[in-house]
């Protein structure tokens, strides 16, 4: 009853009522339930702070956490957590790149709170457009569904599509699409996140890649933040090293 329409197992309207959603809010909930239903699990609790956003500096495959075990002399063992290039499947990496997990995050945490901590968040505003579709939708259905049997039955047809040609006549509005300032900073929305998923979205929305190759022989670490523009959440791109 959400639409306002209660049907049978045919499909066809059997009593109608005031909607308490209109139909384009109605879809989108069917919409998202769905996709909730199959994606479901696909991201999985606890999943790493930069997955999906670091990659090899050395190849450019991405890396995931992995926890490996070491055993000292004594024999005794112990776990490390790393960020590691794996490549994929059918290109498995080579270049074995590893980077310690809790040291790779700090200095996104640091780097989130300083370089980043004065920059002026942006969200888009999307407003959809427009076409009378909803409205156009329902006469149509509502033709589909006359009673051939009715005595009345080409008065209604004849309203219905006189209604449908005043509806098509319409003229449509297009959408809009609006960069706001949400009055905060960058630094101050991530000091609200609470979790790691939380974090990941943000990061990823901000368009963020994170290069990451450990320093080895003398080398320092390189660690190269890209943020791009892509999701308008920033005034321009900017490449910088962290943590050097």
């Amino acid at each position: 009853m959400l639409a306002g329409r209660r049907t049978d197992a045919s499909g066809r309207t059997v009593l109608r009522v005031s909607p308490i959603l209109d139909l384009d809010t109605w879809r989108k909930v069917q919409a998202e339930l769905g996709r909730k239903a199959s994606k479901k699990g696909a991201v999985r609790a606890g999943a790493p702070l930069l997955g999906g956003v670091a990659i090899c500096g050395k190849c450019g495959g991405p890396m995931y956490r992995l926890r490996a075990q070491n055993v000292r002399k004594d024999g005794s063992k112990h776990f490390n957590v790393y960020y590691r290039c794996w490549g994929t499947d059918v290109k498995p990496s080579t270049c074995r790149n590893m980077f310690p997990l809790g040291e790779l995050e700090a200095r996104v945490e640091k780097y989130m709170t300083t370089t980043l901590a004065r920059w002026p968040r942006y969200e888009t505003v999307v407003t959809p457009g427009h076409g009378h579709e909803e409205e156009i939708y329902e006469v149509e259905r509502d033709l589909r569904e006359l009673d051939f049997d009715d005595s009345d039955f080409t008065v209604k047809q004849a309203e219905l599509l006189a209604e449908r040609a005043r509806l098509r006549a319409l003229p449509s509005v297009p959408a809009t699409v609006e960069r706001r300032p949400t009055g905060d900073t960058i630094g101050q929305h991530w000091a609200t996140l609470e979790t790691d998923a939380d974090k990941r979205a943000f990061l990823l929305r901000l368009g963020m890649v994170i290069r990451v190759a450990r320093g080895r022989d003398g080398f320092k670490d390189r660690v190269d933040v890209e943020v791009f523009d892509g999701s308008s959440h920033l005034d321009e791109s900017i490449l910088e090293a962290i943590g050097q």
